[in-house]
């Protein structure tokens, strides 16, 4: 059954929870209508997500194809909270979806660290083996030698999202700030989600650039299969399309 207004439980938007989760449910429908032209290019993104994790069918390898699925369910779930209005949470699981794109192209280059990862829960010699080598710093320069623009933008889209949100810094609480002055009081309220339209326009435009940039980054781990689907292309074209007049 699905919900709609006339069948929302008994209940629901009488607790801080339940009213919180309304408030950002229709957040994001506010989104969805006045910030169309971002949301559908986010859609067209997400659909070739899809098509290439519905045809993963004889893949000849084992953990990228789940790391795969695991970026396009941390993008996914960036775009819910992006749309809500949960700023730097968002930009917390856009980081995610980007760093397991480069475990998945770590892995796929470099096979026999493999065993490595796997072997980080096992021991303490492990975890700290896993800690030296599989760094975020490695995989970045390696991603630089196989396609120097694909880096260049992942690198610059790691660190914007650690800069924003991903970390608890400065910019994580200034960003959705609030400051009101009179003569008797200065008010400062923090808000657990922002609708402000430029805030709204930033987080979609990197989540916009984070998903172009997962599936480049995919399309060196998959370089045969997607261009088999015609998924390379689609990129591309992605990529150089303005959005609400903006180059990505």
């Amino acid at each position: 059954m699905s919900i709609t207004d006339k069948n929302i439980p008994e209940g629901w938007g009488n607790d801080s929870l339940s009213a919180f989760i309304e408030v950002a449910n229709r957040n994001t429908f506010r989104v969805f209508v006045h910030l169309k032209d971002w949301f559908i290019r986010l859609q067209e993104i997400d659909a070739v997500f899809e098509k290439f994790g519905e045809n993963m069918l004889n893949i000849p390898l084992f953990y990228e194809p789940f790391l795969f699925v695991r970026s396009h369910s941390s993008y996914r779930a960036a775009i819910r909270l992006a749309s809500s209005g949960q700023i730097p949470e968002a930009f917390s699981l856009l980081r995610g979806g980007l760093e397991y794109a480069l475990y998945g192209f770590y892995l796929n280059k470099f096979p026999a660290e493999i065993q490595t990862w796997v072997d980080r829960d096992n021991s303490e010699a492990g975890k700290k083996k896993a800690r030296r080598q599989l760094t975020f710093s490695k995989m970045l320069s390696e991603l630089d030698k196989s396609s120097t623009s694909t880096g260049k933008v992942a690198r610059h889209l790691y660190e914007l999202t650690i800069d924003v949100g991903a970390h608890p810094n400065r910019k994580t609480i200034t960003l959705a700030m609030k400051r009101e002055e009179s003569d008797e009081n200065v008010i400062i309220d923090l808000a657990q989600m922002n609708t402000d339209p430029m805030m709204l326009t930033m987080v979609l435009k990197t989540s916009v650039q984070v998903g172009i940039c997962t599936l480049k980054i995919f399309n060196l781990v998959f370089p045969e299969r997607f261009d088999l689907l015609g998924i390379s292309d689609e990129i591309e074209k992605l990529s150089k399309k303005k959005v609400a007049g903006l180059y990505l």
